[in-house]
């Protein structure tokens, strides 16, 4: 598995920090006022570039609600998911090759 750029690194690890104390994922723009970031659209490019490395899951909950939740996949909490969610339902683990 590839591992993340400095700027990927700081923000997964303030979606982390964020989640962990809100018990929600932060919008982009409070991802674009942690980082310092000028635009929104800039912190969509990092989220999408994150997504595309497997570093990030990127759910929607409901139609709705706009916002989304992100799952950070460099975790020993996300592992631990896949692994009771693979035993839940009898299915290989995501990571399984």
């Amino acid at each position: 598995m590839a591992t993340p750029t400095k700027k990927q690194q700081i923000m997964l690890d303030f979606i982390e920090k964020f989640s962990d104390e809100n018990n929600f994922s932060p919008s982009y723009r409070e991802i674009a006022a942690a980082l310092d970031l000028n635009s929104v659209a800039s912190v969509a490019q990092h989220i999408d570039n994150c997504v595309y490395a497997g570093f990030l899951i990127k759910v929607h909950i409901s139609k709705a609600n706009p916002y989304y939740v992100f799952l950070n996949t460099l975790t020993q909490r996300y592992s631990n998911w896949v692994i009771s969610e693979s035993a839940r339902t009898g299915q290989p683990g995501l990571n399984a090759e």
